[in-house]
């Protein structure tokens, strides 16, 4: 499993540090970032190994990379704390200064 948040499809501004799956993300990363659509809440595709999970909020990207086989349900719950967290922790002013 690997997740990220971004600000748009350019910055980046958190992501997990599991090392190996970053790696495999970030070969499957512009494929995966031009199919997310900043204006489509949510969305999730597949490719040969993996499903990618997207929940776009207010510009801001939330992403899950998972393995075939994750479930889709966890997925959107996952991505719905995550953007919850985010949004707790960064509202107002805070928001357009959050820092990759």
């Amino acid at each position: 499993v690997y997740a990220l948040v971004s600000r748009g499809q350019d910055t980046i501004l958190a992501d997990n540090t599991d090392v190996l799956a970053k790696e495999k993300f970030q070969a499957s990363l512009p494929l995966s970032f031009k199919k997310s659509r900043p204006n489509k809440s949510a969305g999730k595709f597949i490719t040969a190994n993996f499903k990618f999970f997207v929940f776009v909020r207010t510009g801001y990207i939330f992403l899950l990379m998972a393995g075939s086989k994750y479930s889709e349900r966890l997925a959107v719950m996952f991505l719905k704390d995550i953007s919850d967290r985010f949004f707790d922790r960064y509202s107002g002013s805070k928001l357009n200064s959050a820092l990759a």
